[in-house]
């Protein structure tokens, strides 16, 4: 299913996350970004997907009730990404994904702020405890936008994807929500992810409050 429209002004401009229609996705121009190698190398994507591929996508996505999606907008630009929540209700937890396939949108701060709003809807909506994400090893842009808004390594899981002759780790990633720490941590934490999911914990903290403020519904 498609979560609620939202938007949160960021250092690019006006970041929208909302519905998208099936004829936005399922067309020649996202279609072609998505063959481009460097849009997907580090993602599990090993074809190039058809607008018939796009539009069964569309299909699954507004009918499953255990995720939410949003169609990713600068200012007034076309579709230009997305980003998703799904949800495991019965242990009050989510994991998320994110791509912007457009790649002249690149390195302006979309992704970070993107997780911010993402994030408060989780806690708003869901009341999501905890949060999963990952990223492959050699993407540090993406994994450092998850540890702005609070999000901190937990493990890796080695030689996960294989590109251009090489394997790639998965950087295995959590947003634990402030407060429920201890809930969350009940069996206790590695001591070596001790103080770094203290400090994240802090960062989530702070990312909440801004989000309060900032996102707009």
């Amino acid at each position: 299913m498609f979560g609620k429209a939202m938007s949160i002004r960021g250092k690019a401009g006006l970041i929208q996350l909302k519905p998208f229609a099936k004829e936005e996705i399922a067309c020649a121009r996202v279609c072609g970004m998505f063959s481009d190698h460097e849009v997907t190398r580090y993602t599990l994507m090993q074809h190039s997907p058809s607008i018939s591929d796009e539009e069964k996508f569309w299909e699954r996505t507004s009918e499953d009730k255990d995720s939410r999606v949003w169609g990713v907008y600068l200012d007034e630009s076309p579709l230009i990404g997305i980003t998703s929540i799904r949800i495991d209700i019965p242990n009050h937890m989510g994991s998320t994904g994110f791509m912007l396939y457009d790649k002249s949108f690149w390195r302006k701060g979309i992704a970070s702020t993107s997780h911010l709003a993402r994030t408060h809807y989780a806690v708003e909506f869901l009341d999501l405890k905890s949060i999963t994400s990952g990223v492959i090893s050699p993407n540090t842009g993406s994994r450092k936008a998850l540890q702005s808004v609070g999000y901190f390594i937990t493990g890796y899981k080695l030689g996960q994807l294989y590109r251009n002759g090489v394997y790639r780790h998965h950087v295995d990633l959590q947003w634990i929500r402030p407060g429920y720490e201890n809930l969350i941590l009940a069996d206790g934490i590695p001591e070596e992810l001790s103080s770094r999911a203290k400090e994240a914990i802090l960062t989530a903290e702070k990312a909440l409050q801004r989000a309060k403020v900032e996102v707009k519904f």
